[in-house]
C-alpha cells in the first residue's frame, strides 16, 4: 500500500490509542463479516465456528482488505465533521506547507516507539550488542563524583533503542532522555536484525581465517618454543617452577619445621635442646626451654667445690709403685 513502517510501543495500549481504535474498526466493520472470523474472545462468536467457516486464502484476504480500505476512506467520519478521509486528504494536501516526506526525526521516533534495554558502561562508553555509544556527556561522567553519576559502579543504564536504526540510542538520565550516537558512523540506518546477521557472518569469516592459518600457527609455535628450550638447556637454565607437591612441602617446613623432632620449633637456628638447658615454668604453667649455657658454666654448677671426678683415678695412679 506504499505506506511507511513505524514501530509502535509494544505492551502498552494507552500509548497507541489510534492503532488500537483502528484495529477495533477493522473488526467491527470488516473482519466479522468474513468467513472464518475468530473474534477477540470466544464468547463474541455466538454460534459461529471459525474452523468450519475458514475458506479464504492469503490472496483473497489481501484483496478484500485493500477493497475495505477504499470503502473506509470514502465513508463519512464524525471526527472529520461528516467529511470523508479521501476528501479531507485532497483538501489538506494542497496546502503550501504540506510535505508528504516529512517524518519525525530519528530521535523522536526512537524515544516514542523504541524498546527499552539495560546496558553497561565501560571505559569506551555504553555498550549494546557489541557497539559502543559515547558523546561528551558520557565521557564527562567519568570525571563526576560517584554520587552525581547516572550509574554507580556495577549498575546498568536504561537505554531506548530503535531496532530499525542503530545509529544512536537514548539514555535515561535525571528524568530525561539524552541522545548518544554510535562511534561507528556506518551504523546509521542499519537495523538490529541486519547487525545480528552481520555479526554472525563476521564470526564465520573469522573462524575460516583461523582454520586457514592453524597449520602455520602450530608450526611457528613449536619452532619458537623448541628453540627457546634448546637455548635454556645449553645454558644450564631450567624454566620449570615448583610443583604443587613441592610448594606444599616447603610451606609445611616453614610453618612446622623439617621433621617431627623439631616440632614445634621453626628451623634449626631457633632450636633449643631442652635436655641440655632444662625447662622453665612460666606464670601460666607453660613449660619452655631456657637459653643454652656453656659447658664450663654447666660443670661449675654441678661441682661448686671445683673437684674433678677424674681426680680419684689420678690420685690412685700417683700412689702406685713403678714396675721397675
Amino acid at each position: 500500500m506504499s505506506g511507511s513502517l513505524l514501530n509502535a510501543v509494544t505492551g502498552v495500549a494507552e500509548l497507541r490509542a489510534h492503532i488500537e481504535r483502528l484495529f477495533r474498526t477493522f473488526e467491527l466493520k470488516w473482519a466479522r463479516h468474513l468467513p472464518g472470523w475468530t473474534a477477540g474472545a470466544p464468547h463474541l462468536r455466538n454460534d459461529r465456528n471459525p474452523g468450519r467457516e475458514a475458506c479464504l486464502t492469503d490472496d483473497d484476504l489481501h484483496r478484500l482488505f485493500v477493497t475495505f480500505v477504499a470503502d473506509y476512506n470514502a465513508s463519512p467520519h464524525r471526527g472529520l465533521g461528516g467529511a470523508t478521509p479521501c476528501g479531507t486528504w485532497a483538501k489538506l494536501s494542497k496546502h503550501e506547507q504540506f510535505d508528504p516526506f516529512a517524518l519525525p526525526g530519528s530521535q523522536a521516533l526512537r524515544e516514542a516507539c523504541g524498546s527499552s534495554h539495560a546496558a553497561g558502561v565501560s571505559e569506551a562508553g555504553i555498550r549494546f550488542e557489541g557497539l559502543v555509544y559515547s558523546n561528551e556527556f558520557i565521557r564527562n561522567q567519568r570525571k563526576a563524583p560517584g554520587v552525581d553519576r547516572i550509574a554507580q559502579s556495577g549498575e546498568k543504564l536504561e537505554i531506548i533503542v530503535d531496532p530499525m536504526n542503530l545509529g544512536a540510542i537514548s539514555v535515561a538520565a535525571n528524568g530525561d532522555l539524552i541522545s548518544v550516537p554510535c562511534l561507528d558512523e556506518t551504523m546509521r540506518g542499519k537495523s538490529l536484525t541486519w547487525w545480528k546477521a552481520e555479526k554472525t557472518r563476521r564470526k564465520a569469516e573469522a573462524a575460516l581465517d583461523v582454520a586457514d592459518h592453524s597449520k602455520a600457527q602450530s608450526e611457528a609455535r613449536e619452532s619458537w618454543r623448541g628453540e627457546a628450550k634448546a637455548i635454556a638447556d645449553s645454558a644450564g637454565v631450567t624454566m620449570e617452577g615448583r610443583s604443587d607437591e613441592e610448594a606444599a612441602r616447603l610451606r609445611k617446613e616453614l610453618e612446622f619445621g623439617k621433621g617431627a623432632h623439631e616440632k614445634p620449633f621453626v628451623g634449626r637456628d631457633e632450636f633449643i635442646d631442652p635436655l641440655q638447658t632444662g625447662y622453665v615454668t612460666g606464670p601460666s604453667g607453660n613449660h619452655t626451654a631456657s637459653a643454652p649455657t656453656s659447658p664450663s658454666e654447666t660443670e661449675a654448677a654441678e661441682r661448686p667445690d671445683g673437684a674433678n671426678p677424674l681426680d680419684r683415678f689420678r690420685s690412685n695412679g700417683a700412689r702406685r709403685r713403678p714396675r721397675s
